[in-house]
Order: structure tokens, then sequence, then C-alpha cells
């Protein structure tokens, strides 16, 4: 491998991919803006919307596991597109459905949208 290359692929992959610590870790979630429950919310919608059986059990599995270790109530249903249950423990539940959809649908417009909408409501403090 080429050195410089190996580098850039470490340090790329580093901001985009959480490491093996911060897999294990269920709780905090320090440099990110999104939390362990909110990220496998996401990314399990994506996987059913995707019809990927595996993905979605083990970001189904992976959401479930952070919601114990956090003692938050989760309903697992939201994974299959129940919005109201998506409201259940997960901060911005329905918000990050509807990303999440967006993101699966590949619908950029759509997408531009919900990024906009989580900027300003971050920026606002929330809810």
């Amino acid at each position: 491998l080429v050195p410089e290359a190996l580098r850039d692929w470490l340090a790329l992959s580093g901001a985009l991919y959480l490491s093996v610590q911060d897999m294990s870790n269920m709780v905090k979630h320090e440099g990110r803006n999104i939390n362990r429950l909110q990220m496998e919310l996401i990314a399990a919608r994506v996987s059913a919307i995707n019809e990927c059986f595996y993905w979605t059990n083990a970001h189904s599995t992976m959401l479930r596991a952070s919601s114990l270790k956090t003692h938050t109530e989760v309903d697992l249903q939201a994974v299959n597109g129940d919005t109201r249950a998506a409201a259940v423990g997960v901060e911005f539940g329905p918000e990050l459905m509807q990303f999440a959809e967006a993101l699966a649908s590949r619908d950029n417009k759509k997408l531009a949208s919900m990024r906009r909408r989580s900027i300003g409501r971050s920026c606002r403090g929330g809810g």
C-alpha cells in the first residue's frame, strides 16, 4: 500500500465510521451530532426500506441494545415505518424516520429539505 493513501483512508474512515470502542459504547456520543439510538433508528429504517433482512435485524438489535443500556423505552415498530412508534424514546424520532426514508429513496430534493429542517431545529435548540 502507498503510505499516504493509507493515512488518507484511515483519516476518512475515522471521520465516517465508529471505532471498535465506540461500537460497544451505547451511551456517550462525543463528537457526534446524533446519539446511538438515533443512528441505529436511521440505519434500521433504511435497511427495512431496502428489504435487507440481515441489516434490518442487526440495526434493530443494536437499537434495542442501546435502549437497554440507556434505560430508554423504544418501540421497534418504528423500523417498519410506524411514525408514532418512532416518537417513543428517540429524540426527533419521527423527523429521523422521514430523513431515513428520503435517504433510502435517493430523493435529493426531499433529503435537502429534511437537512434544512434538522439544522433549523438544532439551531433553535430542539422542539
